[in-house]
């Protein structure tokens, strides 16, 4: 099975093309596209081609892409599924937050409290 690795900060096109036994390519019909766990991607699917799509990586986890289809072209319906899984990961760190608690007096006869000079 495919595995596509994502960072949280990353979008991704998707195609699907689908084949017959002996190879060629066959139409589909009536294509989806879904994620399992939108709080983690969402897929949306290109409103002029629903044979494409864009996974968006929302926060890291795991999650399984599916895209259903029609595989029979005629009246009938035959359904056809295919899978991606997909882990999202945290991104690289671009920001560095430094955090201070609450000051406190230091205790009596504790260095820099008598005037001396503390080197640094």
């Amino acid at each position: 099975m495919a595995q596509l690795i994502l960072t949280d900060s990353q979008d991704c096109p998707l195609s699907v093309t689908a084949k017959s036994r002996k190879g060629s390519v066959a139409q589909l019909q009536n294509i989806t596209w879904e994620s399992s766990d939108p709080a983690v991607l969402t897929v949306t699917q290109d409103p002029t081609d629903p044979s494409k799509a864009l996974a968006s990586a929302v926060t890291a986890g795991i999650v399984v892409i599916s895209m259903k289809a029609d595989a029979d072209l005629t009246d009938g319906v035959v359904d056809i599924i295919g899978t991606l899984d997909v882990v999202v990961g945290a991104g690289q760190a671009t920001v560095v937050e430094i955090s201070a608690g609450t000051p406190v007096e230091q205790p009596a006869g504790s260095p820099g409290t008598s005037g001396e000079v503390i080197p640094s």
